[in-house]
């Protein structure tokens, strides 16, 4: 398969406005909790969309500098991302349980 993305608009038109403003929601509280809780053990996160021309941007990208990191701890670094966005998974799996989804 190929992802493609597509606007918020468009996710209204497939899915409805409901749905798509609960995946909204725990896209976002996905995000935000991978964010803080990487920024509290030293891993800073930035929106992709920061790093693009204006308009061009695709809404599901962030950036990892590692210019001024020493080479041996990119991959702690990148680890450690991946751990808080799996912890953040299961936290937005759970709220989706608590609300019948």
């Amino acid at each position: 398969g190929r992802n493609a993305n597509i606007g918020f608009e468009a996710l209204k038109e497939l899915i409805g406005a409901t749905l798509a403003e609960q995946v909204r929601d725990v896209s976002l509280r996905l995000y935000f909790a991978a964010w803080q809780s990487a920024r509290e053990r030293g891993v800073l996160i930035e929106p992709g969309r920061l790093f693009f021309a204006p308009g061009t941007a695709p809404g599901d990208t962030y950036r990892l500098a590692y210019s001024s990191i020493a080479q041996n701890r990119i991959a702690e670094g990148v680890v450690l991302i991946a751990e808080e966005i799996r912890k953040a998974r299961i936290d937005a799996d759970g709220m989706r349980q608590r609300a019948g989804g």
